[in-house]
């Protein structure tokens, strides 16, 4: 089967960025048409079961998933996952994409986990965010930065 998903070559702090992966077993089906996401969209051949499981995860993003992370892929016709990804630190940070075969054992209700596929994503520092989440976080010490100086300048010239 094949596996198409877009996530931009770089992020920025605090921006949400929608990431979708789509996963066929047939190979003519096209899955690029309306995705919806800024990023370039990748298409690679990929082994496909009829279950699979699409997990997208990074320590330093807020990660939205708006879809079930397992799922059945059917013969025709294509499966899609999608997740809204908010980076929260700056810096070089690592975004995962792991594709999982759920292989039932025919013995059991149990599945096992196959990984076929797995990506990485490099997130920008995005400087006014940056600033702004400071300001945001830390206005008690800059509001006394600013005013402390100006009160005694006031009261030493005045």
């Amino acid at each position: 089967g094949k596996i198409i998903f877009n996530p931009p070559n770089n992020m920025k702090v605090g921006v949400k960025e929608r990431i979708e992966v789509r996963v066929t077993q047939d190979i003519e089906v096209e899955l690029n048409k309306a995705l919806r996401g800024r990023g370039i969209p990748q298409i690679e051949k990929i082994r496909v079961y009829e279950v699979m499981k699409l997990k997208l995860s990074g320590g330093d993003f807020n990660i939205v998933s708006l879809s079930e992370e397992e799922q059945i892929v059917s013969k025709k016709g294509k499966t899609e996952w999608v997740w809204d990804v908010k980076p929260e630190k700056k810096g070089k940070q690592v975004l995962q994409l792991i594709a999982t075969l759920q292989i039932k054992i025919e013995s059991s209700q149990n599945h096992i986990s196959h990984p076929v596929f797995e990506r990485e994503i490099i997130v920008e520092v995005n400087p006014i965010y940056s600033t702004k989440l400071f300001l945001v976080e830390n206005w008690k010490w800059v509001v006394t930065a600013l005013v402390l100086p100006t009160l005694l300048f006031f009261v030493h010239y005045f």
